[in-house]
């Protein structure tokens, strides 16, 4: 399996990101609910330092599933991405950090794009949203998780982020999502909320 192979395909559908495995069948992050997401078909599983084991996760989700870290002290990420070399699976999982400042910039290209690896940058649009985009547009990372104040801000930067070859990516978990834009809500009504994180230009939910 290549996630940069997968997220670069213009084809392919919306990639659906099963949060912590599929937890209402199983304990969150657990071998079971990463199972049971991977019998059910989606195409990445988010998990964090709840997890079993990373040697268990990776021997379970090998060419099956791609896999987010959600790794929450980025000082550990090349620990990690070593790891993930060292098993062969670092094609199949992606790497994530916050990215607000010149400084994570440069941590950033220091410690993982030169490795070559899946990595999301951490995109908050919320406030100098614009400066926050042009850092984005400099690493020109294989994807961008997005959080907004108002749509309309993703709207205006959509075919920058498609022309510099970024993919967006956008949480709706509840204690995460931007305004609005939940999975609770989605269920009351999936246009106005999925329809139109996908219209903006999110491929990647």
């Amino acid at each position: 399996m290549n996630y940069i192979e997968y997220i670069a395909n213009p084809h392919r559908q919306c990639a659906i990101v099963a949060h912590g495995g599929l937890w209402n069948e199983a304990p969150e992050n657990s071998l079971l609910s990463i199972r049971r997401a991977m019998e059910a078909g989606y195409n990445v599983v988010e998990i964090d330092e709840k997890v079993p084991s990373l040697r268990d996760v990776f021997e379970l989700t090998c060419n099956r599933i791609f896999i987010h870290l959600d790794i929450k002290h980025r000082h550990v990420i090349p620990e990690v991405l070593d790891y993930a070399q060292k098993m062969g699976i670092e094609k199949q999982v992606d790497f994530w950090a916050d990215l607000k400042t010149e400084l994570d910039l440069a941590w950033i290209k220091a410690n993982i794009t030169t490795h070559n690896v899946p990595f999301i940058a951490r995109t908050h649009l919320e406030h100098d949203w614009r400066e926050q985009a042009k850092l984005a547009l400099e690493l020109k990372p294989l994807i961008c998780e997005a959080s907004f104040r108002d749509l309309s801000q993703v709207d205006a930067m959509k075919q920058q982020f498609h022309d510099a070859g970024i993919t967006l990516w956008v949480n709706t978990i509840h204690s995460v999502a931007s305004p609005g834009f939940t999975d609770s809500a989605a269920l009351e009504d999936p246009d106005k909320v999925w329809g139109r994180l996908l219209r903006a230009g999110f491929s990647a939910i």
